[in-house]
């Protein structure tokens, strides 16, 4: 059983189809792709990658994540893209993810957020030293199990709950929110 791959300092600019899927890592548990120049990830990048459990994608310069990128990665429980270039994100991208804890993309260039009203299970999600000035209409009910949310070192002047945040038992959820370094006003 192959454990852990790290591909660090590569030249891999695209996950194209046979990338990664055309090696035999159907057992591999974590993958490290760290300094290695990928821009995009493509449609079915990892689908064979049916065991991973933990994928670190840092230090590349990915701007582009296309739809079902991700697909097949249903035991995936930690996605780091942290120091990368991507500007928005979709949480569409990881809507069927029930196994997903930890969602890092600090030190991107994300300006803007798109809730789909999707629903993802990450409990941590960190969005530090990105670019983001506003959340608007922020859909606490598309991240039910989401306990800490990182949102420090951005530009945020405006942070706007949709609606009420209360989970499936009409509980209030218990969310520890880190807003530092920005310019919110109370």
């Amino acid at each position: 059983k192959i454990y852990k791959i790290v591909l660090k300092h590569g030249k891999i600019q695209n996950s194209s189809g046979y990338g990664f899927n055309a090696l035999n890592l159907r057992r591999c548990v974590q993958l490290h792709v760290t300094q290695s120049e990928l821009i995009v990830l493509e449609k079915y990048s990892f689908r064979n990658l049916v065991s991973l459990m933990t994928l670190f994608l840092t230090h590349n310069s990915i701007t582009l994540i296309e739809q079902d990128a991700f697909m097949g990665l249903e035991k995936l429980k930690h996605l780091n893209l942290d120091h990368n270039k991507i500007r928005f994100l979709d949480f569409q991208l990881f809507s069927g993810f029930y196994l997903l804890k930890t969602l890092s993309m600090i030190s991107n260039q994300v300006e803007k957020l798109n809730f789909n009203n999707s629903e993802i299970n990450v409990i941590e999600l960190k969005l530090s030293k990105n670019r983001l000035n506003s959340i608007d209409d922020f859909q606490p009910e598309c991240l039910k199990k989401l306990k800490l949310l990182h949102l420090s070192f951005n530009n945020l002047t405006r942070f706007h709950l949709k609606q009420k945040v209360t989970n499936e038992s009409n509980e209030l959820f218990d969310i520890q929110l880190n807003v530092a370094n920005n310019h919110l006003s109370i």
